[in-house]
């Protein structure tokens, strides 16, 4: 499995399946429950450094570095015969579409990160709601 396999096999689900797991709009309880897996998977640590961050730094850098390759000329001073003209396209072609697939995965993980971050508040805000329910109806009794 070359580089973008990788890319395509492990950089693209895992961010899709708990970003889609953590906004769904689940019960309490069940959204908690995510909640818990999210901060499992991305409370993993690479030398003191949270794996999420990591990840968004690599797929950060996989985008920089497919956007350079998209930006630069295409090579036409190479006119040779047609098998060269196309491997040049094919070549451009799959630049692209690397490009579209770091793209991908870099906007994912950096919308998990903040939809993450926003449903765990949501949560503290939920229970601390309901602590203030739970008070005021015994003041009132």
């Amino acid at each position: 499995m070359g580089g973008w396999g990788l890319v395509v096999h492990f950089m693209l689900p895992v961010p899709l399946f708990l970003c889609a797991l953590v906004a769904a709009p689940l019960p309490r309880h069940m959204s908690e429950q995510a909640c818990r897996l999210a901060d499992k998977i991305l409370s993993l640590h690479i030398a003191d450094t949270p794996i999420v961050k990591i990840l968004m730094g690599v797929s950060f850098v996989l985008f920089l570095g497919t956007l350079f390759d998209v930006m630069r000329p295409p090579n036409i001073n190479n006119k040779g015969d047609a098998n060269t003209e196309a491997n040049s396209r094919a070549k451009r072609l799959r630049s692209e579409r690397n490009f579209w697939i770091a793209t991908f995965v870099a906007s994912l993980w950096i919308m998990l990160y903040v939809v993450y971050k926003l449903r765990k508040k949501l949560i503290e805000v939920e229970k601390e709601l309901e602590l203030k329910k739970k008070e005021l109806a015994a003041k009132s009794q």
